[in-house]
């Protein structure tokens, strides 16, 4: 009997070590608290809206490289992060919990240097869903006015039609 505990006592000290090390969790379970976010990540934002789930994935901004998603509660405290991978991580929101009767407001703004798309209302209650690569340094002055003030839109077409003007500054210079 003895024997078998001090076999049995490795054996399960290997598994937990390979569990740990094989299969992912998500961030409730255990905090995601290890690593900091990589420059060319892509960052996955799911939101809740008017009962839809919903997703949006695009390039971590610099803003979040080089910190811990631990620290995303400081930036963003509506985020919850889910997990973190290799060269990604995941965040949820429920807007409408948060927003109530403006989760379905969006508008593009500034968020550290990067062009953003927001759901919210501009410098209230904002909360970032989408990042570009248009990046404030690369527009003028009156455009990063306008920008940090909030630009809202309607749709997809006039988000898009927007972001394409703003884009259109980086090809200039």
């Amino acid at each position: 009997m003895r024997r078998g505990l001090i076999l049995l006592i490795p054996t399960v000290f290997l598994l937990v070590v390979f569990c740990q090390l094989v299969i992912p969790r998500t961030a409730q379970e255990d905090g995601v608290t290890e690593g900091v976010i990589g420059p060319h990540w892509s960052i996955k934002v799911y939101y809740l809206s008017e009962g839809r789930l919903q997703q949006v994935t695009s390039t971590v901004p610099s803003l979040l490289v080089g910190i811990a998603p631990s620290r995303l509660k400081e930036l963003c405290p509506y985020w919850q992060v889910k997990t973190l991978g290799a060269d990604s991580i995941t965040v949820e929101v429920d807007l409408d919990a948060v927003l109530g009767s403006y989760a379905q407001q969006r508008f593009i703004g500034i968020w550290g240097d990067t062009v953003t798309i927001f759901a919210g209302i501009p410098n209230v209650r904002q909360i970032p869903l989408e990042f570009t690569s248009v990046h404030i340094q690369d527009l003028p002055d009156y455009e990063v006015a306008n920008l940090a003030q909030g630009i809202p839109f309607d749709s997809t077409e006039q988000k898009l039609q927007l972001l394409e003007s703003l884009q259109e500054y980086r090809r200039v210079r």
